[in-house]
């Protein structure tokens, strides 16, 4: 999901957020993707393990439904520690 490094060198909070947006069609199950998104970021090496991962609706178009990720990244990654 999130493939690249960053270190913000005026971090003043130690949460910082990846937001993913993606598209998907109506002929999948949303419950099934709703999971699988969560699982995969909780996998993910950047997730913080403190904040929970949330997932929703952003908008509905004809033929897709576009879909929303927000979950904390490590504060130890964004610091390059």
């Amino acid at each position: 999901m999130l493939n690249k490094d960053f270190i913000n060198l005026t971090l003043v909070e130690k949460n910082q957020w990846a937001c993913i947006e993606y598209w998907v069609s109506y002929q999948n199950n949303l419950h099934h993707i709703k999971e699988l998104s969560i699982e995969c970021a909780k996998q993910s090496k950047y997730y913080d393990g403190e904040n929970d991962v949330e997932f929703w609706i952003m908008n509905m178009e004809k033929d897709a439904v576009n879909a929303g990720l927000l979950y904390g990244l490590t504060h130890h990654h964004l610091l390059g520690i």
